[in-house]
């Protein structure tokens, strides 16, 4: 006697999904290949500057602050390769590379950032922070001509740390 479950062989529904999975899997492949081939395009390479409020230990006001020490100065640099420069208040942005963050169809359904920079902060970000280098990752999107994002501390096994929640910057030379 054939089992069936609503109406339908229980054969015929291990087949579909194990065709599933293969599906998912191939696609998934496809996917990283495609964003790991990837090269910035021309309107997000060059010299992003402005400042952000931090949001750490160190900070002097309460958030949102109107002390000008809490505002810090942001320079970020990407090149053509995906490597990425630049400082954080004194911290200097080491081992950074930027990658493409989403595929079309995480795009469609808005989630995550197209883009994300992963790398190193190298001392602290003003003199009253004592860190001498954290893990970050900015993901952000261009939009209207600046990079909107957010800088966070990443560290293991803990949630990561918005040090600037409300990252702006905008382009140093005017963009195609």
């Amino acid at each position: 006697m054939k089992k069936r479950i609503f109406g339908i062989q229980l054969k015929s529904i291990i087949i579909f999904l194990i065709i599933m999975l293969i599906i998912i899997n191939i696609s998934v492949a496809y996917n990283r290949k495609v964003m790991d081939d990837w090269n910035p395009p021309v309107s997000l390479t060059g010299k992003w500057a402005g400042q952000s409020e931090v949001f750490a230990r160190f900070k002097k006001g309460q958030f949102p602050s109107r002390d000008p020490e809490d505002w810090i100065d942001i320079e970020i640099i990407i090149g053509a390769d995906r490597s990425v420069s630049g400082r954080v208040g004194q911290a200097e942005l080491v081992n950074c590379t930027v990658k493409q963050n989403r595929t079309w169809f995480e795009r469609r359904i808005n989630i995550k950032t197209d883009y994300i920079i992963i790398g190193n902060l190298k001392n602290g970000i003003i003199q009253e922070d004592t860190a001498t280098g954290r893990d970050i990752s900015i993901p952000f999107n261009l939009s209207d001509k600046e990079i909107k994002g957010t800088i966070f501390e990443v560290e293991s096994w803990k949630y990561p740390d918005p040090l600037f929640p409300r990252l702006v910057l905008t382009a140093e030379e005017p963009r195609p």
